[in-house]
């Protein structure tokens, strides 16, 4: 049986990831699929959750478990059931699959030093996960087994036999899931830029449209500048920016501008992916070349192709579905093709931090404070009210303010340790 992740369009127009059954395009669990539709509201959210339900679900399989028919029955799993779950959790599922289907030796013909060499020369070979993979396994899997209790169990008077296995079971997982700890196993260095100087500058003279550097046909170098410079004007995501409409931007009672907005289901959008915002609605500013260059395009490059005038997105396609509302995985490729021609790997989110670098040399040389800069971070990011990405973003201003101090201190120590260092000598004499 091959079963997959697939996206696809639902009976009422929205994206949404399920789990299906290939040979026959049918649901692989419905109880699954109902689970999804009904926990998540974006396709991002849904295919997450489907891919770590999906082992969790082939792992029980594998051992002959129905995991609804068990919480049905109100049996949950054993000891030995859920350890060999979550120890295979963090691994890859291709490691999964090979430990199943490998004929086990029995240990009981090992000697003790023949164990300890096979469980060393295992631990050496196998291919694990990063902390945050096993942990949303774990997670997901207990949402999913509370989710068919509450199906099974909660329109009824619960024996209480069956009332006490789930909560020791939820209690246990829940455990098991603060235990993981997610490192990070690389240090970030404040000082060093998302994308240096050099290179930033470079990126603005390569795309011109003009520039015999540029690696882009001239059917998609102005689209490709104009996707470069919103990118560097304001902190846009990438799905947002893929899903900005005509009658996203404005020009009246104010600066240039466009709103980012947040209509997760489109039923206009026709692409697989359905490009959607992450982040809150809000507004963001465009310089006046931008914002000309833009309607440019729409008037020129972009009334060119006739699927183009079925839709409001602002960016398309050139090539293959000319026209069609511009796919993210081909905002990814085109700077996959501007970082070879520069030499320096590009990503969306790199020119996010590089924003945010120069929003705050800027908004300092402005006189702005530092609560107000974070404030109006916050506004121009669409960051939720609490979120943590500020004290992110702080890191370099921290960093600066900890090096200023540290050589105030120095300055006033070292003149202090060389007179004492003369006194000490005056007094041995």
């Amino acid at each position: 049986m091959d079963i997959k992740v697939r996206l696809c369009r639902y009976w009422d127009g929205r994206m949404i990831a399920d789990v299906l059954d290939m040979d026959t395009m049918l649901p692989f669990d419905f109880f699954l699929s109902t689970f999804l539709r009904s926990q998540y509201d974006t396709y991002n959210s849904m295919s997450a959750a489907a891919y770590a339900l999906l082992f969790s679900i082939q792992h029980f399989e594998r051992s002959g478990i129905d995991i609804t028919e068990r919480i049905a029955g109100g049996e949950f799993f054993t000891q030995d059931e859920y350890e060999e779950f979550i120890s295979n959790c963090k691994f890859t599922k291709e490691k999964v699959l090979e430990l199943s289907v490998k004929s086990v030796r029995s240990f009981e013909s090992l000697s003790t030093k023949q164990n300890d060499n096979l469980i060393y020369a295992t631990s050496q070979s196998q291919k694990l996960v990063g902390e945050g993979t096993k942990k949303g396994r774990l997670s997901y899997f207990k949402d999913y087994i509370s989710y068919l209790y509450k199906l099974h169990h909660g329109a009824v008077q619960v024996p209480l036999d069956v009332k006490e296995r789930f909560e020791d079971f939820e209690k246990i997982m829940s455990d098991d899931i603060k235990k993981i700890k997610i490192t990070n196993k690389t240090t970030i260095d404040p000082f060093e830029q998302a994308i240096p100087t050099d290179k930033y500058f470079e990126i603005l003279e390569v795309v011109q449209p003009s520039s015999e550097l540029n690696p882009f046909m001239p059917s998609s170098r102005l689209r490709n500048q104009l996707i470069i410079q919103i990118l560097n004007e304001t902190p846009i995501r990438i799905g947002a920016l893929c899903k900005l409409k005509i009658s996203d931007l404005r020009e009246d009672n104010g600066p240039p501008r466009f709103h980012v907005t947040r209509t997760q289901n489109d039923i206009n959008d026709s692409r697989p992916r359905v490009a959607c915002q992450k982040t809150n609605e809000h507004i963001s500013s465009l310089s006046d070349v931008t914002f000309k260059k833009l309607m440019l395009y729409i008037k020129t490059d972009r009334e060119q192709y006739d699927d183009a005038k079925k839709h409001d997105f602002i960016f398309v396609s050139s090539k293959g579905t000319c026209g069609k509302p511009l796919a993210m995985a081909s905002v990814q490729s085109m700077l996959k093709v501007l970082s070879g021609a520069i030499g320096f790997h590009l990503h969306c989110h790199l020119f996010r931090y590089k924003w945010q670098e120069i929003f705050e040399v800027q908004a300092v040389e402005m006189g702005y404070t530092f609560e107000q800069i974070n404030d109006m971070r916050t506004q121009a990011s669409g960051w939720v009210e609490g979120s943590i990405m500020n004290k992110k973003y702080n890191e370099f201003r921290n960093a600066v303010l900890v090096g200023e101090l540290n050589k105030i201190r120095q300055s006033e120590f070292v003149p202090n340790m060389d007179k004492h260092k003369k006194n000490t000598t005056k007094g041995s004499k």
